[in-house]
């Protein structure tokens, strides 16, 4: 159930099962680095993409190149995955 069409890519999101604390964490630094401030940064695109790509092995230029409804359908998958609603 990991498995989710963006844009003409399959993509297999079942690295979620293996996300750490310790990978949101370094998702966070990343986003201070960029100068993104966020109170909830589960709910922040850039974070959200971050967490895809350390979850699927693909680059972050991969899912900052995706078009707008696509990059929402991951920002979600990822969200939903955080809440328990996958």
């Amino acid at each position: 159930h990991f498995l989710y069409f963006v844009g003409p890519y399959l993509l297999d999101f079942s690295g979620l099962e293996n996300i750490t604390a310790d990978d949101m964490i370094r998702a966070n630094k990343v986003l201070s680095t960029s100068g993104t401030v966020s109170i909830l940064p589960e709910n922040d695109l850039h974070y959200t993409l971050i967490i895809a790509s350390s979850a699927t092995g693909l680059p972050i230029e991969f899912f900052k190149a995706l078009k707008p409804k696509d990059a929402i359908r991951v920002k979600n998958t990822v969200t939903s995955f955080f809440y328990g609603e996958e």
